[in-house]
């Protein structure tokens, strides 16, 4: 003698297969941003990190997780990382901050865009920050202000010469006038 119980799970396959869907989305979409993405608490602890182009990164992911910035980050740019959370736990974002690192292959600029994560009361804060690779940006803003500071120099080299020449037209005025006299 047998007896069979049966429950109806449809709902919850359904409900599974929905959230599937939309974790498939959500990793379709961090895998097109440009942008380096990383999850932190209020320590600076690396809970995840999202990178298209791993080169961008201070570390390899798997080193930067479960540390904090402090310890994979310069001292300058993890203070600046650490004023941003602070600023976002007070104010829920965060926008502007700039960095500077130097991964093996080169010198990298970022700008940190961070908002603090909805969390359950009592748990500890967690925030999002969007690292833009504003490199590029920088090297067009250096050689600027390089171009500017020539363009200065040679200014004041043509004011110079401007003003030897009329001093040697006064002075060549004033022996002709004498002579004449």
């Amino acid at each position: 003698h047998f007896v069979s119980t049966g429950k109806d799970i449809t709902e919850r396959v359904r409900a599974e297969d929905a959230l599937r869907r939309v974790n498939e989305r959500l990793d379709a979409t961090l895998r097109t941003l440009p942008d380096l993405l990383f999850e932190l608490d209020e320590n600076g602890c690396y809970h995840e990190v999202w990178a298209h182009d791993e080169a961008l990164l201070a570390a390899e992911r798997t080193r930067l997780l479960g540390n904090t910035v402090s310890a994979m980050l310069p001292a300058e740019a993890a203070e600046v990382v650490l004023a941003a959370l602070r600023e976002a736990a007070e104010t829920g974002a965060s926008r502007g901050q700039i960095i500077r690192l130097f991964p093996p292959h080169g010198e990298f600029w970022f700008e940190l865009s961070t908002v603090r994560k909805e969390g359950k009361p009592g748990e500890p804060l967690r925030f999002m920050m969007l690292s833009r690779d504003i490199t590029a940006r920088k090297q067009v803003e250096d050689a600027l202000r390089t171009n500017e500071e020539r363009l200065r120099q040679l200014s004041r080299g043509l004011f110079a010469a401007e003003e030897d020449q009329r001093r040697l037209l006064a002075r060549e005025l004033h022996d002709r006038v004498g002579q004449n006299v």
